[in-house]
């Protein structure tokens, strides 16, 4: 699975890719990328780049997680093979994949890991890693983990009755201190909103970010327990989202996808706004005040040439580049 996304519309060392696709690693929980003894060695990969990488000093890595059941033992699977390697270890807990990041620059540390897979169910799931400074990590850099990887064993020299010495670091907390100064205080007085978590890891965030600054939120998908993950609901199902915006006559309906990096909004209406309209709001509108650098908006290859036409008039110009975050980065 990761092999074969990996080749897509990426940098040139992309088609060498084994373990990590466009994304990260992700696999079925029992594929062949996700047994302990592959996680183990993972992490041993990760802790002995930290050491050679020139743009690393703290010898720190945070781990993050989403809701799913299998997060277990992938992150004490990561924690043994970080560990054997000298490598401490902040235990993030459950929070969304952004947190994560903002903790990688907030602690001036290593290394982000996610556990996550995504919008997939719960019977997938993955590992995402963030570089110094909160970055996702460059194909090459990639390359050299997995070159690190087939370096050992493959069945690992996992022990099984080590527990790894962990610092717990409260991430999701940091990351609504971040986000809150975004608006001013009380700037959603007044605002009903729907906010459907998908059951995953912005179950504790979103609601309470968008509370605290005055809106009157209606939760669903807030009710983790492991397996529910994405099913049914979130940014894979925004027609629950919107059904919930006319029932409750809310003004904007919000729906994340598990981990918390993708997001799906809806109108007051129940219309559900294509990413390349919300592309088109914010370029334009940040044109016409002044704020957008370049007169340039990146997206990838999938968007519209609609959004060409709709940016153009506003002098705006789209620039396009392949599929992932880090291609737009």
């Amino acid at each position: 699975m990761a092999g074969q996304s990996a080749c897509l519309l990426r940098g040139h060392d992309a088609g060498r890719m084994k373990y990590f696709g466009t994304d990260g690693i992700r696999d079925r929980v029992k594929g062949p990328l996700l047994p302990p003894s592959f996680v183990f060695n993972l992490g041993r990969a990760v802790g002995r780049w930290i050491h050679k990488s020139p743009a690393t000093a703290s010898r720190h890595v945070a781990i993050g997680r989403d809701t799913r059941a299998s997060a277990g033992y992938l992150f004490l699977a990561l924690a043994r093979g970080l560990h054997t390697e000298g490598i401490r270890i902040f235990d993030a807990g459950v929070c969304p994949t952004p947190a994560v990041a903002t903790a990688v620059k907030g602690l001036a540390i290593d290394m982000g890991i996610v556990i996550t897979a995504s919008h997939n169910p719960a019977t997938d799931n993955g590992i995402k890693l963030f570089g110094p400074g909160g970055f996702k990590l460059t194909d090459a850099q990639e390359l050299e983990i997995e070159d690190l990887i087939d370096s050992f064993p493959k069945d690992g020299e996992e022990d099984y009755a080590m527990t790894p010495p962990v610092r717990y670091y409260e991430a999701r907390r940091h990351y609504l201190e971040t986000l809150k100064p975004i608006l001013p205080d009380n700037s959603l007085m007044g605002y009903r909103i729907v906010v459907d978590s998908a059951n995953g890891a912005t179950f504790r965030t979103t609601s309470e970010l968008l509370a605290s600054l005055g809106a009157q939120v209606i939760q669903v998908g807030c009710e983790p327990n492991g397996d529910n993950i994405n099913s049914g609901l979130g940014s894979e199902h925004p027609e629950i989202v919107a059904g919930l915006v006319l029932e409750n006559r809310a003004d904007l309906g919000i729906a994340h996808d598990g981990d918390g990096d993708r997001v799906i909004l809806c109108d007051s209406q129940g219309k559900i706004v294509d990413g390349d309209a919300v592309l088109a709001i914010l370029g334009s509108g940040w044109a016409r005040r002044g704020l957008l650098k370049g007169q340039t908006v990146v997206a990838t290859i999938m968007s519209n040439l609609g959004l060409d036409k709709c940016l153009g008039m506003d002098g705006v110009r789209l620039k396009r580049v392949g599929v992932g975050d880090r291609q737009v980065f």
